[in-house]
């Protein structure tokens, strides 16, 4: 994988695990939209925002006519699925033809029905293993951490699969 464009939730969970460094160290090019940005802005990730200004994270700022396009992806999904900010993420990877990196179920699901590679920040961990820029503790560290916000947060953390990867790290490393 070249190229990524990540939604909030997956910036966010990069920021409260202090991740944000390691990823970029992937050599990834990494997109997300302004509507994204925005959504980063109103809940106060200033880390995440200063990558964004600094041009480490690239803002994708979309046009009426992508807007349109994006409007239209929106409505493909179930009702009460994604929002507008979710479709536009989804519409720059197809634009991109890029990895498209969330934890949000509708948004996965819908990504998946056009074809489009979807990840979310537990293949984000087994990359940064994988890349030798945490090791396997800091990675269970770093799950445990998030999965405890899940109850003042809204964080994405599918939980089965959270404790699997969480036990063996700690039997590996």
């Amino acid at each position: 994988m070249r190229i990524a464009v990540q939604d909030a939730n997956i910036l966010i969970d990069l920021e409260f695990a202090g991740l944000l460094d390691p990823w970029l160290q992937l050599g990834i090019e990494t997109h997300t939209t302004d509507l994204i940005t925005q959504e980063l802005r109103d809940g106060n990730h200033q880390q995440a925002i200063s990558y964004i200004q600094k041009g480490k994270i690239i803002k994708n700022v979309l046009s009426f006519e992508d807007l349109v396009k994006v409007v239209r992806i929106q409505k493909a999904f179930q009702p009460g699925g994604a929002s507008v900010k979710d479709a536009s993420v989804l519409y720059l990877s197809i634009q991109k033809e890029a990895t498209l990196l969330t934890g949000d179920k509708a948004l996965r699901f819908q990504a998946e029905s056009v074809h489009c590679e979807v990840h979310g920040t537990l293949w984000i961990l087994d990359k940064l293993i994988e890349g030798n820029l945490i090791d396997r503790a800091i990675a269970a560290s770093k799950l445990e951490y998030l999965i405890s916000l899940k109850g003042s947060k809204k964080r994405f953390l599918p939980e089965k699969q959270s404790k699997e990867r969480i036990s063996r790290w700690r039997k590996e490393g």
